[in-house]
């Protein structure tokens, strides 16, 4: 007999991957969940600007099964390095979201199924970093930063 296994719900693999997006810090997978539970098998690349330590986008790995996750920063921390050599499916870049094209990294327009700005905090710098037609169906979420509120 076959066994069916239970899919962990986002909150549980932001819990367990220690990122700072689940109830017990910033609480953003309640929004994340109702907007990408839909689409969670029918995702097949996400692109996080912003990535610290991690944890999100071992959080994106899990939760998005199907897909290839990018992530970007400034800085790319060695525990990261070590993450993205150990999962196929991950792919680092360091570099400034705000100034480097997406071209110039490799990443070709209308390739990413959803775009998550976690990268600037103080709001500063205006949105440059993607273009409107650089995600498919041009809904980047801009969540982290801007009360969850889609930015196009």
């Amino acid at each position: 007999a076959r066994t069916v296994q239970a899919e962990l719900s986002l909150e549980e693999i932001a819990y367990a991957t220690g990122t700072d997006k689940s109830h017990d810090d910033h609480k953003y997978v309640d929004l994340y969940s109702s907007l990408f539970e839909p689409i969670r098998h029918k995702v097949t690349n996400i692109t996080e600007l912003g990535i610290a330590s991690g944890q999100s986008l071992a959080m994106w790995a899990i939760f998005f099964a199907n897909a290839h996750v990018w992530g970007l920063d400034v800085w790319v921390q060695t525990e990261v390095r070590r993450l993205a050599k150990s999962e196929p499916r991950l792919h680092t870049f360091e570099a400034n979201a705000y100034k480097t094209p997406p071209a110039a990294l490799g990443l070709m327009p209308n390739t990413m199924d959803i775009i998550i700005d976690d990268a600037l905090h103080d709001q500063i710098e205006p949105a440059a970093e993607v273009s409107a037609g650089d995600a498919q169906d041009q809904s980047e979420c801009r969540t982290d930063d801007c009360a969850g509120k889609p930015y196009k």
